[in-house]
């Protein structure tokens, strides 16, 4: 499934983003101080209700370089192209030769949308090491009660395919991070089947910092977990320590939700 779909993607969609954003040029007004002058890159894209997800977001590196002039640069790791952009009462607007895109900024970057099209294309912030991460403020929707379900996808060892309901705990950091500790139907939050910082991406993902799975060290980037909307999804992660080998995902909810549209697959 996960190779047929991105060969859809590929064939249609792609092309067009491709087109439509590596050789940005055209005319605009030049840019308010609306803060939006920076390197941006492409986080997530939709078409109508196809979207594309973030494993082929990342071999699809498209930055945004906003001037404060208004001018810019498009580029991916093979071309680069010119752009104008203008910001004026709330909307966003990056001309090409004959194409326009407006949009509006949302959450911690923006979505740009060409006209007379269903194709919606996300930036959040590139991450530099004084951006990568978002404030401390910011962790207030992290932190409360989850409840959900982790499963072991596939054996290469002795495991099981299986299911395990679970619970975890998001805590706020003095950092700014996130802590989380998680267990299972057979544990306790006192015997957590894990433990770990998390930091907050620019881009709303969760990525862990440090702490442990069952017997295995955790470092940085070894979870990223996806943005809350609903859940907090973290998929095919390999596990690999004191004889134990399988891949899992794990599944989070706020507690409280209502669970009709989460369905088990």
């Amino acid at each position: 499934m996960g190779k047929k779909r991105k060969s859809i993607l590929t064939l249609t969609l792609l092309p067009m983003l491709m087109f439509l954003l590596s050789f940005l040029c055209g005319c605009g007004k030049v840019a308010d101080t609306s803060g939006l002058a920076g390197s941006w890159r492409l986080v997530g894209a939709e078409n109508g209700t196809l979207k594309i997800g973030n494993e082929l977001l990342e071999h699809l590196p498209l930055m945004l370089r906003l001037d404060p002039d208004g001018k810019g640069i498009a580029s991916d790791e093979e071309s680069e192209g010119r752009l104008l952009w203008s910001y004026d009462q709330g909307t966003l607007s990056v001309s090409t030769g004959g194409i326009i895109f407006y949009g509006e900024t949302e959450n911690n970057g923006f979505y740009l949308q060409p006209e007379d099209s269903e194709l919606v294309l996300h930036f959040a912030p590139e991450q530099t090491d004084s951006n990568r991460y978002s404030s401390e403020a910011q962790s207030e929707a992290y932190v409360g009660n989850w409840y959900g379900w982790w499963k072991i996808e596939s054996e290469f060892g002795q495991m099981p395919t299986s299911w395990y309901d679970c619970c975890a705990v998001l805590e706020q950091g003095e950092d700014g991070s996130i802590v989380m500790t998680l267990w299972d139907e057979d544990g306790s939050r006192t015997a957590p089947l894990a433990e770990a910082t998390l930091a907050i991406r620019m881009d709303g993902t969760l990525e862990s910092q440090r702490g442990y799975f069952l017997y295995e060290e955790l470092l940085e980037g070894s979870w990223k977990f996806s943005q809350p909307s609903p859940a907090l999804y973290l998929e095919n992660v390999r596990h690999d320590a004191n004889g134990e080998q399988f891949e899992y995902s794990i599944y989070l909810r706020k507690w409280g939700d209502r669970w009709t549209d989460a369905m088990r697959d």
